[in-house]
């Protein structure tokens, strides 16, 4: 085996150590620390590929839709939200869905929020179509009338929710009677952290309307992937014994502000390096301006429509374990209208907050792996021999230049 030895080893006898090689050995092993900690830390981070195909199918398939929004001005009995088509402007129909409404007020504008009592869970609404249509309602006082004998929600009208305990999510109960009675009947109890709306009289009883309301809505639904409105607007049918005499008295006058803070705005799951765009939007009433008017008076914006134009992208994110995480990213404009109930002679758009979202035909993948390791341990070897043989050289010219240095001055000096 001697033979096949590649690696020869100078006896000790005829190595020459000199303070130059010296340094150059601190410098390549500095260089050669480096270097490896900088190709360890190269090789640790995931590598991502992107990949972009056609969405084929995209009515077939259904999507998660995530939102937070907190509305300062309106309270929770006459805020409503719905899911229509763009096209017809149709209702959504099968959408799975959790609402939550949570009441916040006080009774001077000096004085912080509070939470008043539990949270309301409720369901899609119709929404008023206009705001005069909101102050006729609101004259009219129709509670839960308007949705009497409705056994079925329709592409037309909303009723109130049975929240799973029937076999079609656009099953009716539309009254506390019937939630309780469709819960018992499926071994259910009624949920001890929120109130269903049917029932939120409970709520009132012990937390009465106050001269200030602010509502937090939550909501988390499930629809089919077609282009469609999510409009959070005012109520078609409300109880208007739930409301202040402070909101009503502005209500009649026309004035109904959708100041509004987006906290969370996520269709599908988060994943990283997805930037939510609209997160932490902050739009208030003040800021809007009034359309022009038919009038020769002179009006002040009293309510506005604000309408979010969203493009929705489906994506893949696949983790390094194979792990798939469906989302969409989205990009965003908005535009906002200012409304002046007053002007009944006129086709005002509804007042409320509108998020019109469609899909791309595209879909994007974004796949994460680690690197290679066989590339990795090449790159290690390539590191320690490539230092190695450079200082080797550098060394070695030190060497000779100072080896015929030295012979010089011995020539001068005979």
């Amino acid at each position: 085996m001697h033979r096949f030895d590649t690696f020869s080893k100078p006896l000790q006898e005829f190595q020459v150590k000199t303070k130059t090689g010296g340094y150059l050995s601190i410098c390549a092993g500095c260089m050669i620390v480096y270097l490896l900690l900088s190709e360890v830390i190269f090789f640790l981070e995931l590598e991502q590929k992107d990949e972009m195909v056609i969405d084929l199918n995209q009515d077939t398939k259904t999507f998660k839709m995530h939102l937070d929004l907190w509305l300062p001005e309106l309270p929770c009995s006459v805020v409503a939200l719905n899911l229509v088509h763009v096209k017809n402007q149709d209702n959504v129909m099968h959408v799975g869905h959790t609402i939550i409404k949570q009441r916040w007020g006080k009774e001077t504008k000096e004085e912080e929020y509070q939470e008043l009592g539990k949270g309301i869970r409720a369901s899609l609404h119709r929404i008023s179509a206009s705001s005069g249509e909101f102050s006729d309602n609101l004259q009219r006082n129709l509670g839960n009338a308007a949705l009497e004998g409705l056994a079925h929600s329709t592409r037309k009208q909303r009723c109130h929710s049975c929240y799973g305990a029937m076999s079609d999510e656009d099953d009716c109960c539309n009254t506390c009677e019937s939630v309780k009675a469709a819960f018992k009947k499926q071994g259910w109890k009624l949920p001890p952290d929120h109130i269903v709306e049917q029932c939120q009289s409970e709520v009132f009883e012990s937390h009465p309307p106050q001269a200030y309301e602010g509502c937090k809505l939550t909501s988390r639904s499930v629809a089919r992937k077609v282009p469609a409105y999510l409009q959070i607007g005012l109520a078609y049918d409300f109880d208007k014994q739930y409301l202040h005499a402070n909101f009503i008295e502005k209500a009649q006058r026309g004035y109904v502000s959708f100041t509004h803070v987006i906290d969370r705005l996520l269709f599908g799951a988060n994943f990283p390096g997805f930037i939510p765009v609209l997160d932490g939007i902050e739009q208030q009433h003040e800021h809007v301006p009034l359309i022009e008017s038919w009038s020769e008076e002179k009006l002040e914006s009293q309510s506005e429509h604000w309408q979010y134009d969203l493009h929705l992208i489906p994506t893949d994110f696949i983790t390094p374990f194979g792990q798939v995480i469906e989302s969409h990213q989205y990009s965003a404009t908005h535009f906002v209208k200012g409304l002046n109930v007053v002007q009944r002679h006129r086709d005002l758009p509804a007042a409320g907050i509108y998020f019109k979202y469609e899909f791309t035909a595209f879909r994007v993948k974004w796949i994460q792996s680690y690197k290679s390791v066989a590339h990795f341990l090449t790159n290690i070897c390539a590191i320690l021999g490539g230092i190695y043989a450079f200082f080797s050289m550098v060394d070695n010219v030190f060497y000779q230049v100072s080896k015929s240095m030295k012979g010089g001055e011995r020539s001068l000096n005979l």
